[in-house]
């Protein structure tokens, strides 16, 4: 009797695009290729600590001139579609700046928000 279990490990690659903007006043001169785009595997985020365990599945530079006049983004990255994750895992594509000096301080804008598969085609962050 055979009492293995195959697993189709195969990998697959996904592209994303989207548009990156300026929410805020302190985040428009920020130079469109400092910002850090990426797709990641988020763990125990019902943990309920601060210290999330990340897998970054791809990155990329954002491309333009600076967040005021809108960046765009081209991100490819790869995936096993047979790999469920648990459900305190998640899919999510994020966006982050270098630190900027603003009226109040010192601070790194970002923004990430949960994808799931089948992965968006174009997806839009705003700073």
């Amino acid at each position: 009797m055979n009492t293995s279990v195959q697993v189709n490990d195969a990998v697959s690659s996904h592209t994303v695009r989207g548009e990156l903007t300026a929410f805020s006043s302190d985040t428009t001169s920020v130079n469109c290729d400092q910002i850090k785009v990426k797709a990641e595997i988020w763990h125990n985020v019902t943990s309920g600590t601060g210290n999330i365990p990340k897998v970054e599945l791809g990155s990329t530079k954002a491309q333009g001139s600076i967040l005021g006049n809108g960046c765009t983004y081209t991100l490819t990255f790869n995936y096993s579609p047979s790999l469920q994750l648990p459900k305190s895992s998640q899919y999510r594509l994020s966006a982050e700046t270098p630190t900027i000096n603003g009226q109040f301080g010192d601070f790194m804008a970002g923004y990430s928000n949960i994808v799931s598969s089948p992965f968006p085609e174009q997806f839009d962050m705003k700073f």
